[in-house]
């Protein structure tokens, strides 16, 4: 036998016994590899675009010449876990939360400025159960029909009762939503300040209802809270109500709106107001609102609004009118629109030139 033989028969058995374990190894690695990779590929809820809002606008205001803004803009995400459980999160101009006018005077809605701020503007928990579903966080508070209007689906620009910020449009809180046969109940517990105050005094809203499927809907909406003194002491010009700053108040907010939308039309009446409560004085204001849209064809549309309002119904000579008229023009599937507003502002005594004209290209990736 030759030496190369005999070195071979000694390193079989030493190879023999270091390849075993590693063969043994490598098939329970072959084993496992599947179970590991299923587990790192399994899907915990889906990450979804919800909407995307785009709103280039001209706003042209007499006496106050023109400037260019994307105001009112958004994008909404939403994570849903399952069939239940989810969260949605809408990013735009912070200042739409429409933060109620006694902590301050800082909209761009109320003051014409391009002071916006991007951020939530509204994000928050969701869960959808068998009797009715929960939110948490910063949501929507659904008060009246501006409350309740998908950015979308929103053609003319706020009304004076939300440009004046009579009421929030989102707020951080907790509310509960059920339905059945057409009949509706909201109830939102909130703090009526947005993230302001931290007085610890928790609004409630309340929104009753019944809508038949897409023709019909009528709702009303109740609100009620406190506005502690020492939140609102550098607040200054408001005057909703009789407002005094730094002394405590009580809010109660109330407004009813019908909505008939027949093939090719849309029609909206609406009538609210709110008493404001300081030091035993209660002092009241109004609102009224009439909006109607007609299209014409898939490409065009048109639409008239009117809208009251009244800041102290105590004092005569204050009551502010808009009439607004509305053109628009529509690719097909309503993804791109383009919106000509003129609004036309008569006040009860000492008239202010201020009317105004919007030209806005609303934009979104979702067909309408």
């Amino acid at each position: 036998m030759s030496k190369s033989s005999s070195c071979f028969l000694k390193l079989a058995p030493l190879s023999a016994a270091i390849l075993a374990p590693l063969v043994m190894t490598l098939a329970a690695l072959v084993t496992i590899a599947p179970a590991k990779t299923a587990h790192a590929d399994e899907k915990v809820g889906t990450f979804s675009l919800d909407n995307i809002v785009l709103r280039p606008t001209y706003l042209s205001q007499e006496g106050q010449g023109g400037r260019f803004s994307l105001e009112d803009s958004q994008i909404g995400l939403s994570w849903r876990k399952d069939r239940h459980w989810s969260a949605h999160f809408d990013l735009g101009d912070t200042s739409y939360r429409n933060l109620p006018i006694y902590y301050g005077q800082n909209s761009p809605m109320y003051t014409g400025q391009n002071t916006a701020q991007f951020g939530l503007v509204d994000g928050y928990a969701e869960y959808d159960g068998v009797y009715g579903r929960v939110r948490a966080g910063l949501l929507p508070v659904d008060f009246g029909y501006e409350g309740t209007l998908d950015p979308a689906h929103r053609y003319f620009f706020y009304s004076q009762s939300i440009a004046n910020r009579l009421v929030a449009l989102d707020d951080e809180g907790v509310s509960f939503y059920t339905e059945h046969e057409g009949f509706f109940t909201e109830l939102v517990l909130h703090n009526g300040s947005g993230d302001q105050s931290n007085s610890g005094n928790v609004w409630v809203t309340g929104n009753w209802g019944y809508a038949y499927m897409q023709n019909f809907k009528w709702e009303m909406s109740l609100q009620t809270g406190y506005i502690p003194g020492s939140a609102t002491t550098n607040t200054q010009n408001v005057t909703v109500a009789d407002f005094q700053p730094g002394v405590m108040a009580r809010v109660r907010n109330g407004v009813m709106y019908v909505e008939y939308s027949p093939v090719y039309w849309d029609a909206i009446a609406e009538i609210g107001g709110g008493e404001l409560v300081q030091d035993s004085k209660t002092s009241r204001y109004d609102y009224q609102l009439a909006q109607v849209t007609h299209n014409f064809t898939r490409n065009l549309s048109a639409g008239m609004r009117y809208d009251f309002y009244n800041p102290n119904m105590g004092m005569s000579g204050l009551g502010q009118t808009e009439m607004t008229a509305l053109l628009m023009l529509k690719s097909d599937d309503g993804t791109s629109d383009l919106l000509f507003e003129g609004t036309k502002h008569f006040y009860e005594t000492n008239q202010i030139h201020d009317d105004q004209l919007r030209v806005v290209w609303l934009l979104t990736p979702f067909a309408r």
